[in-house]
C-alpha cells in the first residue's frame, strides 16, 4: 500500500481523535439546552450538537455551531474571545436569521435563511456579555427567540 493512499484515512483519525478529546473538556463545552428549549423530536441534542460543535472546533478554534429552529436558538452559552465563526443552519419550518449586539458590535447575516438553508458569520469578539436573536418579524419579543452569550 502505498503511503499516499494512507493520508485521507491518517486525516479522517486525526479529525475523529480531536472530536474526541473536545467531548472532554466538560469545562469549557455547555452542553446545557438553552433556557426555554423543547423536549422531544427536535429538540436540543447535546451529544449530536456536541459532536458538531467538536469536529467544527477542531478545524477552526474559533468556529460556533448554530441550529435556527423554529423560535429557539440552539448553541453553547460560552465561548472564548477573538475572531469566531458562527455556522448556522436553520433547521425549522420558517425562515430565520441569526443576529449578534454587544460591546459595541451589531452584525446579523446579509440574508434571511429559508428552511434547510446555511449561513457564516465571522466577528471578533471582546469579553462581555452579547445577545443573539432572531430579528425576523419579532421572532425575538413575540416568541423569545433570543439568548445571552458570554464571552470570556
Amino acid at each position: 500500500m502505498r503511503i499516499s493512499s494512507l493520508v485521507p484515512l491518517l486525516l479522517c483519525c486525526a479529525i475523529l481523535t480531536a472530536a474526541a478529546c473536545a467531548r472532554d473538556e466538560t469545562a469549557s463545552v455547555d452542553t446545557t439546552a438553552p433556557t426555554g428549549t423543547a423536549t422531544g423530536a427536535g429538540a436540543w441534542d447535546p451529544v449530536t450538537t456536541g459532536t458538531e460543535d467538536a469536529v467544527a472546533r477542531a478545524l477552526d478554534p474559533g468556529s460556533v455551531s448554530v441550529r435556527l429552529v423554529d423560535y429557539r436558538i440552539e448553541m453553547r452559552n460560552t465561548i472564548p474571545a477573538g475572531e469566531t465563526t458562527f455556522h448556522i443552519t436553520n433547521t425549522g419550518k420558517e425562515r430565520h436569521n441569526f443576529e449578534i449586539e454587544g460591546q459595541g458590535i451589531e452584525e446579523e447575516l446579509e440574508n434571511d435563511l429559508a428552511p434547510g438553508e446555511s449561513g457564516t458569520l465571522r466577528v471578533k469578539l471582546e469579553p462581555g456579555i452579547y445577545r443573539i436573536y432572531c430579528p425576523v418579524a419579532n421572532h425575538d419579543e413575540e416568541h423569545g427567540m433570543t439568548m445571552q452569550l458570554t464571552v470570556q
